[in-house]
């Protein structure tokens, strides 16, 4: 291929028209030379030199619905949809929520429980203390009863003992009495019939003994008269 036919088909194929020329003898060596440089300037315009690299750009993460994803509870997943783990991730979610939803229903019942049964500790408490002081209460009536009673059974003993006392006073004074009417009779047989100053003095005598026996049977029955009421 001659050179002129290389430059009528354009610069584009100046570069194969002297590398596969065979009359190397009519390119002058200066244009070769000429040739090389500007193919090693075009090779390195193609394939720079590397130079600083930049950072990648940070890639940006579409946020997906979750309605995207899990479809609503209305319409029914296949079963290849099931697979996917977000399912398996939803239900573990649910059940827990489900315990959780129930522990604290019984956790909620057993501090009712719990206040109930403190509640009614607190209440037979305040019921023991209530019977524990009427228990002390009716002690101290007992108590009282039974002190009252002895006093009672005390002055009873003594008012008997009064009136048997009382009685062998008005026993003692009815004894004297009668003592005292015999001793008139039988000195009474003594008396000379003629003897007037004599039967004087017997009925003074026997006029004062038997005053003083009625003031002291009176008194002892006015005594006893007195303690018997």
């Amino acid at each position: 291929m001659s050179l002129r036919t290389a430059m009528s088909k354009g610069r584009g194929y100046e570069d194969d028209a002297f590398i596969d020329s065979d009359d190397d003898d009519e390119v002058p060596l200066a244009k070769r030379a000429k040739f090389v440089s500007e193919r090693s300037a075009s090779a390195k315009e193609s394939n720079p030199s590397p130079t600083k690299s930049t950072p990648p750009s940070r890639t940006v993460v579409e946020k997906v619905p979750v309605s995207t994803v899990i479809p609503p509870s209305g319409d029914p997943t296949p079963p290849a949809g099931r697979d996917h783990p977000i399912y398996a991730t939803v239900d573990a979610v649910a059940e827990f929520a489900e315990q959780f939803t129930r522990l604290e229903a019984e956790n909620s019942q057993l501090r009712k429980t719990v206040r109930s049964s403190a509640d009614q500790v607190l209440e037979a408490n305040r019921l023991a203390t209530d019977a524990k002081n009427e228990n002390l209460l009716l002690k101290e009536e007992v108590k009282k009863l039974k002190q009252r009673l002895k006093d009672e059974q005390d002055a009873k003993r003594a008012a008997a003992a009064t009136i048997d006392k009382k009685e062998d006073v008005l026993r003692e004074s009815i004894k004297d009495l009668l003592d005292a009417a015999d001793l008139t009779v039988s000195r009474r047989h003594q008396l000379r019939e003629d003897s007037i100053a004599d039967a004087l003095s017997l009925a003074a005598e026997s006029n004062v003994q038997v005053l003083g026996l009625l003031k002291k049977a009176k008194g002892a029955l006015s005594s006893c008269s007195f303690r018997c009421g």
